[in-house]
């Protein structure tokens, strides 16, 4: 009977360690996702700023003879980024996943280090939850955050993925194709 009981009690702290860390790896990849959708409109901003005031000195008569091409090329730049900007919502988006990212972190609360079994049914639904209102997930940022979280905890657990699927995995769900990196082999010293 102690046997029995002392595996139900590991098999519970499995599931719970399962769980957070899936709560964990959520969290990350929120963050990125904001951090993405945030740079995005900064450099939105930047090159509106830069262009927009090419545009004005060309207006001004200040760029020379060759203002007009200017005006018309930074006017273009701008709308472009605008246009982009404003199509993709990236204020909006950075705002979810800051949200989601915040209710994961509350949900890692309540999950917390004292758990019983029905706790970690309660907090597995309400995951469930918070899953459903999220956007569908890009399959490169989800395994670099894998790699984040198993970093961060020590967990020799990574998967390699090429560079070009990293640059594209923000903006394309492409498939990551990860490779899991080799353990190094250690020789016995004798």
């Amino acid at each position: 009977m102690d046997t029995e009981a002392t595996a139900n009690k590991r098999d519970l702290a499995q599931e719970h360690d399962d769980l957070l860390f899936g709560i964990r790896r959520s969290i990350r990849y929120h963050v990125r996702r904001r951090q993405f959708y945030e740079g995005w409109n900064t450099l939105t901003s930047a090159v509106s700023l830069l262009f927009g005031s090419t545009a004005i000195l060309s207006l001004l008569g200040l760029a020379g003879e060759m203002g007009k091409n200017a005006t018309v090329a930074a006017a273009a730049i701008v709308t472009l980024f605008s246009t982009l900007d404003l199509v993709v919502g990236t204020v909006r988006k950075a705002q979810l996943h800051a949200d989601l990212a915040r209710r994961f972190s509350e949900l890692e609360c309540k999950a917390g280090d004292h758990f019983t079994h029905d706790r970690l049914t309660e907090c597995r639904n309400e995951r469930i939850m918070i899953e459903a209102d999220e956007p569908p997930q890009l399959r490169v940022v989800s395994v670099l955050t894998h790699n984040d979280l198993c970093l961060a905890m020590g967990i020799d657990n990574f998967y390699e993925i090429a560079l070009w699927r990293q640059l594209l995995g923000q903006v394309f769900n492409i498939d990551p194709r990860p490779v899991p990196r080799p353990v190094p082999v250690t020789t016995p010293q004798g």
